[in-house]
C-alpha cells in the first residue's frame, strides 16, 4: 500500500514541527546548562576565597605547642587529669558517658584541660583495655 504525496506531505511537516520542538527545547536545556556552569565557577570562586581567608585566619592563631609528653602531665596541686575523666566515667554509670559529657564534667570541676585532651585520654584508657567504646558512649572496663 503506498502512501499519497499528500499524506507524505502531512507526514513530513509533522516529523518538522517535532523536530523543531525538539530543537528548541535541546536549545533552552543548553542555556540552562550554561547558566548553571557559570554559577557553579562563582561559587566555586567564592568558595576558594572562603577557604582562603579560613585557612589564613588559622595560621594566624595564636596557638601553643604542646609538647605530647605534656598532654599526659599532672594539673597543678596534684590533681591527676586522668584520674578525673575516669571519675566522670564512672559517676555515668552503666550507661557511660559520652566525650561531650566528660567534657562537661570536668569545665564542672574547674579542673584546665584542653578538650582534646578527653579525646587523648579516651584513646589511651581503650587502648589499654581499661575503658570501652559502644555507641560513642564509654565505660570502664575494670574496678579502677
Amino acid at each position: 500500500m503506498a502512501l499519497s504525496p499528500e499524506i507524505l506531505r502531512t507526514e513530513l511537516v509533522e516529523v518538522r514541527r517535532r523536530l523543531n520542538g525538539t530543537k528548541r527545547e535541546w536549545d533552552e536545556i543548553q542555556e540552562r546548562l550554561r547558566k548553571l556552569q557559570q554559577q557553579e565557577q562563582a561559587l566555586t570562586v567564592l568558595l576558594d576565597g572562603r577557604e582562603e581567608a579560613t585557612q589564613t585566619q588559622i595560621e594566624d592563631l595564636p596557638l601553643r605547642k604542646v609538647r605530647e609528653d605534656a598532654l599526659f602531665a599532672e594539673v597543678e596541686a596534684g590533681t591527676n587529669k586522668t584520674e578525673v575523666i575516669r571519675q566522670i566515667i564512672r559517676e555515668s554509670g552503666p550507661n557511660g558517658a559520652s566525650p561531650t559529657d566528660i567534657w562537661q564534667g570536668v569545665q564542672k570541676r574547674n579542673i584546665p584541660m584542653h578538650r582534646n585532651y578527653v579525646y587523648a585520654v579516651l584513646a589511651r584508657l581503650a587502648e589499654k583495655n581499661e575503658a570501652k567504646e559502644a555507641n560513642g558512649r564509654y565505660t570502664l572496663t575494670q574496678v579502677q
